[in-house]
């Protein structure tokens, strides 16, 4: 049978192993992702297939640069 102490010691060693990744995000390197962003609209999908994602494809003349707070409006919803 398994004693108050034990039970105890126990409880605290689960506690450690639930939560002892807790402090693993604070050591991560933060991306802020304040500024401008160029964004483009693409009501037909064309996006994925000509690999805008990639920086010598993205239609940099076609965006408009949006500064961080436009991109949410007033409801904390994005564009």
């Amino acid at each position: 049978m398994i004693d108050a102490k034990d039970r105890l010691f126990l409880l605290l060693i689960a506690a450690t192993l639930s939560f002892g990744g807790i402090g693993i995000a604070e050591a991560r390197e933060l991306q802020p992702l304040d500024g401008t962003w160029q964004i483009v609209f693409d009501p037909n999908n064309k996006g994925r297939q000509k690999q805008w994602f990639r920086p010598r494809e993205f239609p940099a003349g076609a965006s408009k640069g949006y500064h961080g707070a436009q991109l949410l409006g007033a409801d904390g919803e994005g564009l």
